[in-house]
């Protein structure tokens, strides 16, 4: 394992989930980020026309679970659209909570981290980090030691894909 994902255990049981996701649509991104079928895009879930569309890490996540890709005004206005409305920055928090879906996105579009390396990383948090606010309040280093970790690899030419 690399020296930016070191494995977290949670520093109390969790109280339960906030968002309905499992391990398994967790390992399916993952799976198809890595795969190199999804074009990246930073700071909208997904951008370009229809057929050729490029996703951020959080839009690959949902078109994997029931979002749909929409455009009006000739591309203009662009969203994924749920059962619960149409969005064009996060998923709907019911998928994914929040602090998860915020540290996913600073991945992509803050910190320029490509769909493998983003994947690497998801691979080492459990299922919780996706699922339950209580885990990031409780694990408050974890984020911190990523980005700082992220941080001391560029200064040191040390990136992996």
């Amino acid at each position: 394992m690399c020296h930016l994902c070191k494995p977290v255990e949670t520093a109390t049981a969790p109280k339960g989930p906030d968002a309905d996701i499992t391990r398994a649509q967790i390992d399916t991104w993952l799976d198809a980020l890595e795969s190199g079928e999804y074009q990246q895009v930073g700071g909208k879930l997904f951008d370009g026309d229809l057929d050729n569309p490029k996703h951020c890490c959080l839009g690959v996540y949902g078109r994997l679970n029931g979002g749909v890709l929409k455009s009006w005004n000739n591309n203009e206005g662009q969203g994924i659209d749920f059962p619960g409305g149409l969005v064009n920055s996060y998923i709907p928090s019911g998928m994914m909570v929040q602090a998860a879906q915020g540290f996913f996105s600073a991945l992509n579009d803050s910190y320029g981290m490509n769909f493998k390396q983003i994947a690497h990383i998801g691979r080492s948090m459990p299922t919780e980090a996706f699922s339950t606010k209580s885990w990031w309040k409780d694990n408050p280093r974890f984020e911190q030691g990523v980005f700082s970790g992220i941080e001391a690899a560029r200064l040191a030419g040390d990136e992996k894909d």
